[in-house]
């Protein structure tokens, strides 16, 4: 079964305004199927993203836009069985709303499952179900090799997490 998972980094939340400026895909071992920067079309700034994956204007100034990565986006998502990602819909509608075209293939969206599992209850005294990927790669301990927040470094904690959390990591146990 070919199982990848997926993660973008955006110019902000809303798949009707804003743009993908990142994308990556890892396979079940976590090598990267795919790992470009893209540029948008629409915007020329986002600071306030900037500030949470680093990603700068200055940085994908060169870099292709994403129509020009649709082909190659749409045939590795194609190639899939499963698409494994963290808030996958998320991801999923930014790259519908670039003009991919999303196949028919099974998702699962790590987060959905995590928040079942682990329930935070704030100072206020009310449940939140709400998990950051940071907080679900922690929970299984994830080491980090990189930086949350960049698409890859995020796929591949995702990946993780799956594994972990289906009993398919060999962990040495």
């Amino acid at each position: 079964m070919n199982i990848i998972a997926i993660d973008t980094e955006t110019t902000g939340l809303n798949p009707n305004e804003d743009e993908i400026i990142q994308f990556s895909a890892v396979d079940m071992q976590g090598h990267a199927l795919a790992d470009f920067l893209i540029k948008p079309i629409f915007h020329e700034r986002w600071d306030e993203a900037e500030k949470i994956n680093g990603i700068s204007p200055e940085a994908v100034k060169d870099c292709l836009p994403l129509t020009d990565r649709k082909a190659e986006i749409e045939r590795l998502l194609n190639s899939a069985d499963l698409i494994v990602g963290y808030s996958t819909q998320f991801d999923l509608d930014f790259l519908a709303s670039g003009g991919i075209e999303l196949p028919d293939t099974e998702t699962l969206d790590i987060k959905r499952i995590f928040e079942s599992i682990k329930t935070e209850t704030a100072a206020d005294g009310i449940s939140r179900k709400w998990q950051s990927l940071v907080s679900c790669a922690a929970y299984y301990g994830y080491d980090w090799n990189g930086k949350p927040h960049d698409s890859l470094a995020d796929a591949r904690a995702t990946m993780f997490c799956f594994q972990t959390m289906f009993g398919m990591l060999n962990r040495g146990k």
